[in-house]
């Protein structure tokens, strides 16, 4: 069962770490069900909440998924092109955020683009 490694993170955090380590590591495949909160709360000595609150940061970082009654298991990881395009629609709402027009974010992509499709170099800053 999982192990905390200690240190300044809240345990609630500590417990997430170790078990995407564990997933890493192949000791959790997609599919298989990880113990209950209890039985984790149990072994870590830790409060139930702690335990679920981890639970809860896991699925909704879309490692597991928890059903009622059921429990939590872990899911097939996420294919890696919408993981790449969820962060690229998150750096553009941030630059917009930031106060760039569409314009400006349409004029530094394509710039981004053509250097890509030329194999050039860019600073794709911003003037």
């Amino acid at each position: 069962m999982f192990e905390l490694a200690g240190g300044p993170e809240p345990l609630y955090r500590q417990l997430v770490l170790a078990i995407k380590r564990e997933i890493r590591a192949g000791l959790y495949q997609p599919g298989d069900q990880l113990p209950t909160v209890r039985a984790v709360a149990a072994h870590l000595l830790l409060n139930p909440n702690t335990v679920a609150r981890a639970y809860q940061e896991l699925e909704k970082d879309g490692v597991i998924e928890t059903t009622v009654g059921r429990g939590s298991f872990v899911r097939d990881p996420p294919d890696e092109t919408d993981r790449l395009k969820a962060a690229i629609v998150d750096g553009l709402t941030r630059l917009r955020d930031a106060g760039w027009s569409v314009i400006d974010l349409q004029t530094w992509c394509l710039a981004i683009i053509r250097t890509l499709d030329t194999g050039g170099e860019s600073s794709h800053d911003r003037e």
